[in-house]
């Protein structure tokens, strides 16, 4: 099988997907991925690349495929606005040039934010007759209401309009979580939708003996474990 991944982040920025795409690859398919220069978390563009220009490189047999960007930068909403558009029109149009004779049998979009990263995928799935499955990480528009505090309806509006027309043209959404199926089937009751959980980190790395817990520390007062994101997000 040869798969395209869509995902405006990838190595050596530390998501996910990384280890997604190692895995698939290691059982079999053939992949490439279509992303941007990475410039997560630092908002400026790594060491040994630069934001303009498209290049092609190998990462353990993978062919990774980097369009030009707007680096995110630091606080900023437009030059974050920016990183996301420039990744969507970079990607439709290098994606369409550059992946013109390379054939596949599914296009995967990783669906963080922003989640808009799909529209380039079906584009080109449609150009290619391409099936095309989103694995929703992050919902839109709940996602950038929350962490940008964004609450002008006609933005709101026009965000809405554009994630229903990624769920109603993607042929199989993946959620992460199963409350986001009724979120989901808001804007595409006809969506395809199937479970799938993140699966938990793995490390070759024996745990560390000198780590150790007093347990019996833990039956005094209350205790709570939280496993997630820690952020203005979150509250």
């Amino acid at each position: 099988m040869r798969l395209l991944v869509v995902s405006q982040y990838f190595w050596p920025e530390s998501f996910r997907i990384n280890e997604i795409v190692k895995t698939l690859a290691s059982k079999g398919a053939v992949i490439d991925v279509l992303t941007g220069k990475p410039n997560y978390p630092s908002g400026k563009v790594s060491p040994g690349y630069r934001a303009w220009g498209y290049l092609k490189e190998d990462w353990d047999g993978i062919s990774i495929f980097r369009v030009p960007l707007y680096p995110r930068g630091k606080n900023s909403r437009i030059r974050l606005s920016l990183n996301y558009l420039s990744y969507i029109f970079s990607s439709i149009y290098f994606g369409a040039w550059k992946l013109t004779g390379n054939q596949y049998d599914v296009i995967f979009v990783y669906g963080m934010s922003p989640i808009l990263q799909a529209l380039p995928a079906l584009f080109i799935g449609w150009l290619k007759r391409v099936p095309v499955v989103l694995y929703v990480q992050d919902l839109w528009p709940e996602s950038i209401e929350a962490a940008g505090g964004i609450k002008f309806q006609p933005f709101i509006l026009t965000l809405e309009f554009l994630v229903a027309y990624i769920y109603r043209h993607s042929d199989l959404i993946l959620i992460s979580s199963k409350p986001f199926r009724e979120k989901i089937q808001r804007f595409s009751v006809d969506a395809k939708i199937v479970y799938l959980p993140n699966s938990g980190y793995s490390t070759d790395s024996p745990l560390d003996p000198s780590f150790d817990v007093d347990i019996l520390t833990l039956k005094s007062g209350f205790t709570v474990v939280f496993a997630g994101n820690i952020g203005s997000a979150q509250g």
